[in-house]
């Protein structure tokens, strides 16, 4: 687990350096924003699992524009997500709750101050710990597992003086997560019902389908 942390905190540091520019500095800077956000998403996941997940997602985020007109974003946020498993009968539910930090650089394409509204797309990276509990027959477990993100998340902008507002379609493109779990099964005596498991994996695409609303103050 140890080499995952430091494997992933090498791999995000690299994606902040080479987003697009630099990090702005103060000479740099054209404005900051400062942004509540809350997010809603539906995960579908593997034909062989059959689970759907309902997540919800407030956070904060401090956004820096450089001179180019684009945003370096800093984020930080929790999921609170309810699962249910629709191949058991009675269907195993469980619920889960994670923290995570979030980089994304924004690219706008529309540079002109006098149009309020702009698309942009958002290439962002995120890493979250996960504490997940589940219910159902024969099995209930208790999982931790910490996960690395990556995607771009299409949308539009909306300025007005100091007010800003945003709404943005994320789309995860590659996530890998390391994990552990404790179950107990039910059908088995009390003595001899537990067990571990751990390991690694990773996603490539999620059926996922979620939006992420955005509001702040600018100056």
């Amino acid at each position: 687990m140890k080499k995952i942390l430091l494997l992933n905190l090498l791999v995000a540091t690299s994606f902040v350096i080479f987003a697009g520019d630099s990090i702005p500095n103060g000479k740099k800077v054209n404005s900051m924003v400062l942004k509540f956000s809350m997010g809603i998403n539906i995960i579908y996941a593997e034909k062989d699992v059959k689970a759907v997940n309902l997540g919800i997602n407030p956070g904060v985020n401090f956004m820096i524009e450089n001179k180019k007109g684009n945003y370096h974003n800093f984020g930080f946020g929790f999921n609170t997500i309810a699962s249910v498993n629709k191949r058991t009968t009675p269907k195993n539910t469980g619920g889960a709750i994670s923290y995570n930090i979030l980089y994304a650089y924004r690219q706008v394409f529309i540079k002109k101050k006098d149009v309020p509204v702009k698309p942009f797309v958002d290439f962002y990276t995120s890493m979250s710990m996960s504490f997940e509990k589940t219910k159902g027959v024969p099995y209930s477990t208790n999982n931790i597992s910490f996960s690395h993100t990556f995607g771009v998340a299409p949308g539009f902008q909306y300025i007005k003086n100091k007010f800003f507002l945003d709404v943005a379609l994320p789309l995860d493109l590659f996530t890998y997560y390391a994990y552990q779990s404790k179950f107990r099964d039910k059908d088995v005596p009390a003595n001899n019902n537990t067990g571990k498991d751990s390991g690694y994996d990773y996603i490539s695409w999620r059926n996922s389908f979620g939006v992420k609303i955005g509001v702040g103050v600018r100056f």
